[in-house]
C-alpha cells in the first residue's frame, strides 16, 4: 500500500480545500452577476429603445401638426390664392428643413404650389399622397422617391427615402378645395439615432440601431447590410404586443445579442405607424466586465490556493518536526542507546506523546535493571 508523508498530505488538502472553496465562490459570484448585468444592459437597451420610438412619434405628431395649421391658414378667408400658399409653403420649409417637398393640389391633382417649384403644374393624381389625402389625414410609411429621385439634391448619393403626409383642405361650408401634402425626408431618422446613441457610444461599444417596419418586418433604419431586409426575430411580434422588452437572443448572422425592443404607441392624435425600434449589443462585449470579473476570481483563487498551500506546508512542518524527532529516538533505543524523549512543545497531543513514550521508556528501564538484579543472583 502506498504510503504518503504528512507534510505532503496536509499541503494538498488545505490546496485542495482552498481551491474548491474560491472556484464555488467564484463561480456564484459570477452566476450572480452575470444575471445582474445583463438583466441591467437588457433594461437599458429597452429604455434607450422607448426613449427613441417617442422622439420618432413626438416628432412625426409635431410635423403633422404643424402641416395641419399651414391649411388652417390657407382656408383663412377660403381664399385659396396659390401666390399665398406658396409663401405659406417657402416659409414652412425654411423654418423646417426636414420637409424635402411640400405641395398643394387642386381637388382634381395638380400641383398649384409647391416648395422650390417642384412638380408645379404636374398631375399627382395617381400617387398614393394624393388619393389617400383627398380621402382624410393621410400619414404613409416610409418609401423610396418617385418622381423627386431626381428633382431634390442628394449629396450623399443614398436612395432618397419619405415619410408622406396629406389631408383634404376645405373651406368654410366643408367642400374640398384641395390637398395638402408633404414629403418628410427620411434622414431625420438617422438625426434621432445619432441623438439616441451619442451617449451609449460614448461608454459601451458594438450598439447597433434598427426602426422596423410593421409591414414585413422590414428594416427601414439601420446597417446598411440589413436595410430593405426583413428582420425575422420572434421578439418583434412579442414587442408589438406587449410595448417594450428585451432579450437575449441569436439573431441570423449566428451572433448572440442583448436586444431591446420598443413598439410604436403614437402620440396624441398621431396614431404612429406601427415601427418597432430595436437596439442591441453583441453579448460578448455586453458582458465584458462579468468576464474580467470571471478571470479575475480565477487568478484570485489560484493565488489563494498557492498562500494556503503554502500555509499548510508551514503547519505540516510544525507538526512533523516533533514527530520526527520522536521517530528518531525510538531508532536509537531500538539500536540499544541511551536516549532522553525530548520534550516537545506547541501541540497538546504531542506533548502527551512525548511524555507518554517518556514514562515508557523510564518503566521499561526500570524493569530491565531489576530483571538483571534479579538473574546476577
Amino acid at each position: 500500500m502506498m504510503s504518503f508523508k504528512l507534510r505532503t498530505v496536509l499541503t494538498a488538502i488545505f490546496a485542495t480545500l482552498s481551491l474548491l472553496v474560491s472556484l464555488t465562490i467564484g463561480y456564484i459570484f459570477s452566476q450572480k452577476s452575470f444575471l445582474a448585468v445583463e438583466t441591467e444592459i437588457g433594461h437599458s437597451l429597452m429604455g434607450t429603445a422607448s426613449q427613441a420610438s417617442d422622439k420618432l412619434d413626438r416628432f412625426m405628431w409635431s410635423r403633422s401638426g404643424e402641416l395641419d395649421l399651414l391649411g388652417r391658414m390657407a382656408a383663412l378667408e377660403d381664399r385659396f390664392e396659390p401666390s399665398e400658399i406658396q409663401m405659406l409653403l417657402d416659409q414652412l420649409q425654411d423654418s423646417f428643413p426636414s420637409y424635402s417637398w411640400v405641395g398643394y393640389m387642386n381637388p382634381e391633382g395638380k400641383v398649384l404650389a409647391a416648395t422650390d417649384g417642384i412638380l408645379l403644374g404636374e398631375d399627382l393624381s395617381e400617387r398614393p399622397v394624393y388619393q389617400e389625402g383627398i380621402k382624410g389625414k393621410f400619414i404613409g410609411d416610409v418609401h423610396d422617391a418617385v418622381l423627386l429621385a431626381k428633382l431634390l439634391p442628394n449629396p450623399t448619393g443614398e436612395p432618397l427615402q419619405f415619410v408622406d403626409i396629406s389631408f383634404p383642405v376645405k373651406d368654410s361650408d366643408g367642400n374640398t378645395r384641395g390637398v395638402l401634402a408633404a414629403h418628410l425626408s427620411w434622414a431625420w431618422a438617422k438625426e434621432v439615432e445619432d441623438s439616441i446613441l451619442a451617449p451609449l457610444l460614448s461608454e459601451e461599444k458594438d450598439i447597433e440601431f434598427f426602426i422596423v417596419s410593421k409591414k414585413e418586418n422590414t428594416v427601414l433604419l439601420g446597417p446598411k447590410d440589413w436595410l430593405g431586409k426583413p428582420l425575422k426575430l420572434a421578439q418583434i411580434q412579442q414587442a408589438q404586443m406587449n410595448k417594450s422588452s428585451w432579450t437575449t437572443e441569436k439573431w441570423p448572422d449566428g451572433k448572440k445579442y442583448v436586444t431591446g425592443f420598443a413598439y410604436s404607441q403614437g402620440h396624441l392624435d398621431y396614431p404612429g405607424l406601427g415601427w418597432t425600434v430595436v437596439i442591441r449589443q453583441v453579448q460578448s462585449t455586453a458582458f465584458a466586465s462579468v468576464s474580467d470579473m470571471l478571470w479575475f476570481n480565477i487568478w484570485s483563487g489560484l493565488a489563494v490556493t498557492l498562500l494556503f498551500a503554502l500555509i499548510g506546508w508551514w503547519v505540516s512542518r510544525k507538526i512533523a518536526a516533533p514527530l520526527m524527532r520522536l521517530t528518531r529516538v525510538a531508532n536509537q533505543l531500538r539500536a540499544g542507546e541511551e536516549v532522553q524523549i525530548p520534550e516537545n512543545k506547541g501541540f497538546g497531543e504531542i506533548e502527551e506523546l512525548s511524555r507518554s513514550l517518556r514514562e515508557m521508556v523510564v518503566s521499561l528501564t526500570a524493569r530491565t535493571k531489576c530483571v538483571r538484579t534479579i538473574c546476577s543472583h
